[in-house]
């Protein structure tokens, strides 16, 4: 179905930053995204079934999974405004906007059941108190999605090394895959 939809504000480059839209094109992609988290997390299922050797790529779908689940719930929290009865968007990436890939990871980890929440534990290694010896726990967030899919340069050592992807536990992955799907299906 096709919905009108005003575009209220552009930037000097002519970037739509602000639109508003039917709630029925809200509602329409709310069940849309449903669906494809859904999809997407089967689909890691199953490709977790290959082992150890592709949980990092399952890890980083699985991000993108809880993003999308952020954003069901921001278009879920927004209401329509009078007098058109429109719902406005901020399609930006700044000020909690539609494009802020931090705000709706966060939408989605306030929500989601803690066994969803972490990719690695972190703890103390063999090496001890060193910055070597210890590891942070792995949220599923903006940042580990970035580090397994992207190669590059780590700032906090000054460029002069690489950042390295988070090391993901495949028990933890496997139980927030299933605990996901069963929460959403709900």
């Amino acid at each position: 179905m096709s919905y009108i939809t005003d575009i209220k504000k552009k930037s000097k480059t002519g970037k739509v930053l602000e639109f508003e839209i039917e709630t029925g094109l809200r509602d329409d992609m709310i069940i849309e995204i449903k669906d494809r988290i859904i999809h997407n997390l089967e689909a890691t299922k199953r490709f977790l079934e290959l082992g150890e050797d592709y949980k990092d790529i399952c890890a980083g779908i699985y991000t993108y999974a809880v993003e999308e689940y952020g954003k069901y719930l921001f278009l879920s929290g927004l209401s329509p405004i009078s007098p058109n009865n429109k719902i406005p968007i901020d399609y930006t990436d700044g000020n909690q906007g539609f494009l802020n890939h931090r705000h709706k990871i966060g939408l989605a980890l306030n929500a989601l059941p803690d066994s969803c929440k972490l990719l690695g534990r972190g703890g103390f290694t063999d090496t001890g108190f060193t910055k070597t010896g210890f590891t942070h726990n792995i949220t599923p967030n903006f940042e580990a999605r970035k580090s397994i899919f992207f190669v590059d340069f780590d700032k906090d050592k000054k460029y002069s090394s690489i950042v390295i992807p988070p090391e993901v536990t495949m028990d933890l992955l496997q139980k927030g895959v299933d605990d996901f799907l069963k929460f959403i299906k709900t």
